[in-house]
């Protein structure tokens, strides 16, 4: 759904062109916009700064390779100078592209097994087998579970023992 937040967070992120916004969502933001004037101006000055980036020079990938190298350089000579001061070893580790999203391959085993022990803890939890280990901590906590007749150990605390 479309509403005045998606529009500002569309217009910062695809500017001024609505054809350049989410298909799925373009026509809903259009609408917004005609129902809202104050936006009309934004877009207009969105647009223009749209014109300005359109006529900036396109920097050819070679260059921004350099820049990137002198900008590792320069990040592992502040390194090494602060190694120097401080007497550490800093390693260094190959870059790597980033993922665009969490591999759920990976964690789905992790969550499956935190669900099964959740299960089991509470199965174990509310059934009958867990009540002699209860009714023995009760004892060695100083209760009298017998004298009362009720497994209910909240029953029969005290607040002096807490």
């Amino acid at each position: 759904m479309a509403n005045l937040e998606r529009l500002n967070i569309a217009i910062d992120a695809f500017g001024g062109d609505p054809s350049r916004w989410p298909d799925g969502e373009r026509e809903a933001l259009k609408a917004i916009v005609k129902h809202h004037p104050e936006l009309k101006a934004r877009l207009r000055e969105e647009r223009a700064l749209d014109r300005v980036l359109a006529q900036a020079p396109a920097v050819p990938a070679e260059q921004l390779d350099r820049l990137r190298e002198r900008i590792m350089g320069a990040i592992a000579a502040e390194a090494r100078a602060y190694d120097d001061r401080a007497g550490a070893t800093v390693v260094p580790l190959p870059m790597r592209a980033r993922s665009p999203r969490p591999i759920l391959r990976q964690s789905w085993p992790a969550a499956a097994a935190l669900a099964a022990s959740l299960l089991i803890g509470v199965w174990l939890g509310s059934s009958e087998f867990s009540q002699p280990a209860v009714e023995s901590l009760v004892a060695s906590a100083g209760l009298d579970v017998a004298a009362t007749g009720d497994a209910d150990v909240f029953d029969v605390m005290d607040e002096e023992l807490l």
